[in-house]
């Protein structure tokens, strides 16, 4: 096994920016070995992407960014499966902007261009079907909500926007 790569010399800030994260691990996981690697001080701010590959950390001081730096560079972690670590200092107003910039995680449905409905909801009056009735009894009585006619009216999303 080759020797870790040591982190180059840099201006020490209270916030790091850490890439190459390699799931699993929860957020949990991170904070803690974070706050280990700085030698037991606390970690003020956590932030990871969506997808968990990179993070953004403030901790109390400095001094113990630059600690947790020089522990987790060009360290795997989690062991056995997870990626080599990079650090690099940033301050908290170049991490704001970053996580300004990441898109909001959208509803699983709506990454999959499908609208989804709840088939136990009580349709307003006026909504097709007797008062109070769900989709799906709407639905077995030929009223899909939408006014719509034949088969158009059944299925995943009928009848709703997107």
């Amino acid at each position: 096994m080759a020797p870790r790569e040591k982190a180059p010399e840099a201006v020490p800030e209270k916030c790091l920016k850490i890439e190459g994260l390699k799931r699993p691990f929860t957020d949990k996981q991170v904070r803690e070995h974070l706050e280990e690697a700085c030698g037991g001080g606390a970690v003020s701010w956590l932030w990871l992407n969506r997808v968990k590959s990179v993070c953004f950390a403030e901790f109390s001081s400095k001094d113990e960014a630059a600690s947790a730096r020089r522990e987790i560079y060009g360290l795997q972690w989690p062991k056995p499966m997870g990626g080599v670590l990079t650090a690099s200092f940033c301050t908290r107003e170049e991490a704001d902007q970053v996580v300004a910039s990441e898109p909001a995680a959208k509803p699983i449905g709506a990454r999959l261009g499908v609208a989804y409905f709840d088939a136990h909801a009580r349709a307003p009056k006026g909504a097709g079907g007797p008062p109070g009735a769900t989709p799906l009894e709407r639905d077995a009585r030929g009223h899909s909500g939408s006014g719509s006619q034949g088969g158009e009216g059944h299925g995943q999303g009928a009848g709703m926007d997107t």
